[in-house]
């Protein structure tokens, strides 16, 4: 029997490791964390995008790339997760609203989602959106109810949706649980993979004790670590890529969610909010980025915050979108006692930030599944990816 081994138990690695167990491959599924989907797989506001906040992408590559995603992702989800999980753990469609100082024009934002949109009629019938692909531009009346007019020019009513990244997590850790031929390995830091006479050798470490286990086939579906470990087995590339520890805020107060309506601000460093129904999520980009560095990986893999910078990063978040969205105040002058600050490292090309207008962060075509051998490097770029590329990573070892 086939022994597959996936590094990085995130969206991608999770997917790809379920669709090789149902093929009667034996598989190996490594993570540092304790547990499966506990990085930026599951800390995001699990939002399907189909392209609109990457209005500064002109070639419209990036909106294409994400609608493929949108198109595959329930499709492939719907193999482990029930149907109730995408028809009660959904968002309402996104509102994008456009504050003053974005560093693009509202008539360029327009030109944009009108592109977007035209191609978004194209989507299959299961394809993750609301089905409403002509975005709506909200009067003045309803501007006004929910934004602060000096501060947001206008704001669109589009078909992009978002799911609870922590029901996706329920769902496919019990996949996991009972899945045959595959085997669990938490906790463990996978420091190299070499090609050897037969197969594959991943030399890592679980617990203090360093160990080397022969796969016939490995998959690197880390992120922050992933070019790294492509290093050590000899992949180089000579782009540059920048690491960044994002943080948002969770809630799982009921009466804060069902205030809280979808809405993302373009284009700049601005911030998010989202509610499933139950529970929550919003960030505000300048309070939540903790950590912006290039290189082949981030100096650390984990930053901790001090109770101080905890409740700082929660009340400039709530301060910042309520100052924008003051209609939407009985969720964002809640207690902060009431939120919990949840992030992860999220990796990409570039030598950047988003505060540039050409920083490579506008774009996000650029990514996919990589192959060299039997040995498989998966870079995701967006969670509306994964499981498109987790499914062609799959495909090509089963090949």
């Amino acid at each position: 029997m086939k022994r597959v081994a996936i590094v990085g138990a995130g969206l991608t690695g999770t997917i790809t490791a379920l669709c090789l167990s149902e093929a009667c491959v034996a598989v190996d599924l490594y993570d540092r964390h304790d547990a499966p989907l506990l990085g930026a797989s599951g800390t995001n506001e699990g939002k399907i995008h189909l392209g609109y906040v990457y209005a500064m992408d002109p070639t419209l590559k990036t909106a294409e790339t994400m609608l493929l995603g949108a198109n595959s992702f329930r499709t492939v989800l719907s193999r482990w997760l029930k149907a109730s999980v995408f028809d009660a753990h959904i968002s309402d469609p996104f509102l994008y609203a456009v504050p003053k100082t974005s560093m693009l024009s509202v008539e360029a934002i327009r030109f944009h989602f009108a592109k977007v949109s035209e191609q978004a009629r194209y989507l299959a019938p299961m394809a993750m959106t609301s089905h409403n692909t002509r975005p709506r531009e909200l009067s003045r009346a309803e501007l006004a109810e929910m934004f602060d007019p000096d501060q947001i020019t206008t704001c669109f009513e589009t078909d992009e949706v978002a799911i609870d990244p922590l029901v996706v997590r329920a769902g496919l850790s019990g996949a996991l649980n009972t899945a045959p031929r595959l085997t669990q390995r938490y906790k463990t830091s996978i420091t190299a993979i070499q090609k050897g006479q037969a197969g594959y050798q991943l030399t890592g470490s679980c617990e203090g004790l360093t160990f080397t286990e022969r796969y016939d086939a490995v998959v690197n579906a880390t992120w922050h670590q992933r070019l790294k470990l492509d290093a050590s087995f000899g992949l180089t590339s000579p782009r540059v890529a920048i690491h960044r520890y994002k943080c948002g805020l969770r809630t799982t107060d009921i009466e804060i969610a069902r205030h809280l309506p979808p809405v993302t601000f373009i284009v700049g460093e601005y911030g998010d909010t989202v509610s499933y129904g139950n529970n929550g999520f919003v960030s505000w980009y300048p309070a939540g980025l903790l950590s912006q560095e290039t290189g082949l990986h981030p100096k650390r893999d984990d930053i901790a915050l001090t109770h101080e910078q905890n409740n700082r990063l929660i009340e400039t978040t709530l301060q910042n979108l309520h100052r924008f969205m003051p209609g939407a105040g009985k969720a964002l002058t809640s207690d902060p006692g009431k939120w919990e600050v949840v992030g992860g490292y999220i990796s990409a090309w570039g030598d950047r930030g988003i505060e540039h207008s050409d920083s490579e962060l506008h774009g996000r075509y650029d990514v996919g599944v990589y192959s060299s051998g039997n040995y498989h490097s998966v870079d995701t770029g967006k969670y509306t990816l994964a499981p498109l590329f987790a499914a062609e990573t799959a495909a090509r070892i089963l090949a």
